[in-house]
């Protein structure tokens, strides 16, 4: 899957401001109760530190969206901001099994995750999704329709890395999410004739991370529906939510994010084992 490759360490985010964003009472009550009396957790006054670690789609959020934590919990949150350019989910497994990275995600209450599927080992029928990944407008192929069991391979690279992380987290309490991947270019996919069977195929690749997230303990928040809305044929580059490459998140982007991880709450989760 190199165009994923390509596409995902293009461009540099230079340094970027974040201003508050809203952030719903349903949320901000969960998190502070869950600080009040949750086993494991800090003590009511104390930091939080929070991890997000993905590929370049996530670029700037860790700091918004640390910004936002503080808010709801009324604590210092301390970042630790691990995202890096074409990140996989193999290559975010590899990781975690290095001392310097597992002691964060050990030492981290609020931990947000991504990995792109690039040497999962994934069979799609061609042409596959790699057609989609592109900037440009020209006319091509569609993708093929890839069904469930041909993504198996990536799910159980995610499913490893959830464990690995609640491993790491030794069954303390976490506010634990997984996300997905926004769809930018919109616009290329209609020009190209292309955008029914791009959007089909980036919503599968997306049912593959929540598949994953589900069976393993972890809270899904998608940044597809919260980007590309849920009907997801919202054109982000006609919102003025990227940068001029076309590809990563401006400032207003970032907060969109943001904000829908904030919105899905504070409330942490236990691994599964834990809960039975």
């Amino acid at each position: 899957m190199r165009w994923f490759a390509w596409w995902l360490v293009l461009g540099f985010v230079a340094s970027l401001a974040f201003g508050p964003g809203a952030l719903g009472t349903g949320s901000t009550g969960g998190g502070a109760a869950a600080q009040a009396h949750g086993e494991g957790l800090p003590s009511p006054g104390e930091p939080w530190d929070l991890v997000y670690m993905t590929d370049s789609t996530g670029w700037g959020v860790a700091a918004a969206y640390g910004q936002l934590a503080e808010e709801a919990l009324g604590v210092e949150v301390r970042i630790h901001d691990l995202t890096k350019g074409g990140l996989s989910a193999v290559r975010m497994r590899e990781l975690l099994d290095i001392a310097l990275y597992a002691e964060d995600f050990a030492e981290a209450e609020i931990i947000v995750v991504f990995g792109n599927p690039v040497g999962s080992g994934i069979e799609l029928p061609a042409p596959d999704i790699e057609t989609c990944v592109s900037t440009s407008s020209y006319v091509r192929p569609p993708p093929a329709r890839s069904e469930t069991a041909d993504w198996a391979a990536y799910r159980e690279v995610l499913g490893s890395v959830f464990d690995r992380i609640w491993e790491l987290r030794d069954g303390k309490p976490t506010v634990f999410h997984a996300v997905d991947m926004y769809a930018p270019v919109l616009g290329q996919w209609e020009a190209g004739g292309v955008l029914a069977e791009c959007t089909r195929e980036w919503e599968t690749m997306s049912d593959q991370v929540r598949a994953a997230a589900e069976a393993h303990g972890v809270l899904m928040v998608s940044v597809f529906d919260a980007l590309n809305g849920p009907e997801h044929d919202r054109d982000l580059v006609e919102l003025g939510w990227v940068l001029s490459d076309g590809e990563h998140l401006n400032a207003e982007g970032v907060e969109q994010v943001a904000e829908a991880l904030a919105a899905a709450g504070f409330e942490p989760l236990v691994p599964a084992q834990r809960r039975r």
